[in-house]
């Protein structure tokens, strides 16, 4: 969004410039209807200037298979997070799985819910128009905290050395993809 694109928003939202509570409404309450027509038409995140951004096939595979991988490794974590057969997922001791009991559910339901942040995102960066870059960003948001969340979990449980490989890959997978397609 451009300097110029700002200024233009009084002429093409009065009410905006009128409006005494902010975000288009008046006094007696009535919203701008022209307060999506005064933001700017497009959003770029491309590196070519003037094209529009798209998502290539290798990230939306990557991102889509980590939000499967996000759903199961979640389901895992709220339901079996004391389960002996996965110790060396979780690495929670016998007897231990009260005290582990909030926090495993807790980031059991982020991780479902991280996957169903990528596939709105996958499904708004492949419907065109004014959502596409909403989407791209929402997907590339969602694997560049998870590229971190991986090392992240090595640097506080070295044991857990392959579940941070695993964390990391696919959203490795992507970003590359995404950064080398341009």
């Amino acid at each position: 969004m451009s300097h110029t694109d700002l200024a233009s928003w009084p002429s093409r939202c009065p009410q905006l410039i009128s409006s005494t509570y902010g975000f288009g409404c008046r006094r007696e309450f009535r919203p701008c209807t022209d307060l999506l027509s005064a933001l700017p038409r497009k959003a770029h995140i491309s590196k070519t200037p003037g094209k529009e951004a798209t998502t290539n096939l290798v990230t939306q595979i990557a991102a889509g298979l980590y939000a499967v991988v996000l759903v199961a490794v979640g389901t895992l974590e709220i339901f079996f997070h004391g389960d002996q057969r996965f110790r060396s997922i979780f690495y929670v001791e016998p007897g231990t799985e009260g005290a582990v009991r909030m926090w495993a559910m807790n980031v059991g339901m982020y991780n479902i819910l991280t996957a169903l942040g990528i596939g709105a995102g996958i499904w708004l960066g492949n419907s065109g128009g004014e959502a596409r870059a909403a989407g791209i960003g929402i997907v590339l948001a969602a694997l560049a905290a998870h590229l971190i969340l991986g090392p992240w979990l090595w640097v506080t449980e070295h044991r857990l050395w392959m579940s941070a490989i695993g964390q990391a890959s696919l959203p490795l997978i992507g970003i590359v993809a995404f950064l080398v397609a341009g």
